[in-house]
């Protein structure tokens, strides 16, 4: 169990790289754990098709190529919880718009804002940015306090009282797609589906605390994770900036 990075320069080959790592693991028939290779969502397809031609069609039964995204279906279904709805984008954006129209009088700042066309959808990806950094009401409340902007403090309030009404009407009969890597998080603590699989993660140029919180558990529960880092300055110069590089080992290691 733990954590390896693999760097490398932009078109080096860290992709092809995971590739054939995960073909040399099924041709030496060394176990029969899972061999997962975890890319970003608009990758996935690109991706599928490198993997047969590289791995070839023998290494599915235990390769798969996944997202963050589809890794919390997956569990959801093994694991529980694919009885849940999924309130599709536009059910949610009208969710949106009816608390803003029913809640209109106890907004402080927004008040006049809240009946403009298109305010609704501006909240709704402010909602996606606080699930997206693990942004509660509570730390809202808690920043809201260190506040002396009284304008920005109206804004504050504003947006914590929108936020969770949200969540509270939501989660009586829905769950969001903000929140599934939240769940998946939690339910891969309490399931066996990537116990001791090898876990290669490529193409990401950064992870959101969301989906820190999904690597560090997986680095808990699964053999080994690879995590690919494009670095172009490996040449050791005195003006190099390894910043970017540091601070995401730096993150890593903090959670694991």
């Amino acid at each position: 169990m733990g954590i390896r990075f693999i760097f490398g320069r932009a078109g080096t080959g860290k992709s092809r790289f995971c590739l054939e790592q995960i073909k040399k693991k099924i041709e030496n028939y060394d176990s029969q754990n899972k061999l997962i290779l975890i890319v970003p969502e608009q990758y996935t397809f690109d991706t599928e098709k490198k993997f047969l031609d590289i791995v070839t069609e023998k290494g599915l039964l235990r390769g798969e190529v996944l997202s963050f995204k589809r890794m919390a279906h997956r569990v959801s279904e093994e694991c529980g919880g694919r009885t849940e709805l999924r309130i599709s984008d536009a059910g949610r954006n009208m969710l949106i718009y009816k608390l803003l129209k029913d809640k209109v009088d106890e907004l402080q700042y927004f008040n006049r804002m809240a009946k403009q066309q298109g305010f609704s959808s501006i909240i709704s990806k402010i909602i996606t940015e606080f699930k997206k950094y693990n942004i509660s009401t509570e730390i809202l409340s808690s920043k809201e306090e260190e506040i002396n902007d009284e304008e920005l403090k109206k804004k504050m309030n504003d947006l914590k009282l929108i936020y969770n009404n949200f969540n509270n009407i939501l989660h009586k009969n829905f769950i969001d797609s903000d929140d599934e890597l939240t769940f998946l998080a939690k339910r891969l603590k309490g399931c066996n589906t990537y116990d001791d699989a090898e876990i290669w993660i490529d193409e990401f140029t950064t992870f959101t605390p969301q989906q820190l919180e999904v690597i560090k558990v997986l680095a808990k529960k699964a053999k080994v994770v690879n995590i690919t880092l494009c670095s172009d300055s490996l040449s050791g110069g005195a003006d190099v900036d390894y910043t970017d590089i540091f601070d995401a080992i730096k993150i890593l290691k903090t959670l694991y």
